[in-house]
């Protein structure tokens, strides 16, 4: 069944980009650009603009709603063991931190890849800000990942994290 949804899904958008709308440097824009016709037009919004968008709320929601059932787990095991952990944990803040951030940076990203050429007819601020964007917001999510992760940055140096080392150690016993 997915194998079928991806072939049928893959055909039908490889159809429609290939030879219906395609995608192409527009040296006018100087931006890649849909075909200019009215059809394309709407299948670059809704097609892109508004499923991507709603794509990307449903993560930041489904990532939200994580943490907060992880949340509401650890609090009913601090209270069985009489222990009262309200506070919410550091890596729960970095968690939110970054989901929060990685959403915002991508809807940005998208409302000036989707607005700016309405707003503007300047060629260059056009083009940093479309094709520009497009890659800084990757860099940016990058960015962001490693702000907030301290395992990766550790890893990256090659220096052990304590809590990692722990985790190991405790992994290892229980195995044995």
């Amino acid at each position: 069944m997915i194998c079928a949804i991806w072939i049928l899904l893959g055909s039908s958008n490889g159809f429609m980009f290939l030879y219906v709308c395609q995608i192409k440097y527009d040296d006018k824009r100087r931006a890649v650009a849909f075909t200019a016709t009215e059809f394309c037009g709407n299948v670059a919004w809704y097609g892109d603009f508004v499923k991507n968008s709603i794509v990307v709320c449903i993560f930041m929601i489904i990532d939200i709603i994580t943490v907060i059932k992880v949340r509401k787990v650890r609090l009913f095991a601090a209270n069985n063991r009489n222990k009262n952990n309200e506070s919410i944990s550091e890596r729960e803040k970095r968690f939110l931190k970054q989901t929060i951030s990685q959403g915002t940076i991508f809807m940005v990203e998208l409302i000036t890849w989707f607005s700016i050429a309405k707003i503007t007819s300047n060629q260059v601020i056009i083009f940093l800000l479309s094709g520009y964007a497009f890659i800084a917001v990757h860099v940016l999510d990058g960015i962001i990942v490693l702000m907030l992760n301290p395992e990766i940055r550790s890893f990256l140096r090659c220096t052990k994290n304590q809590s990692m080392v722990n985790l190991v150690n405790i992994s290892v016993v229980k195995a044995v």
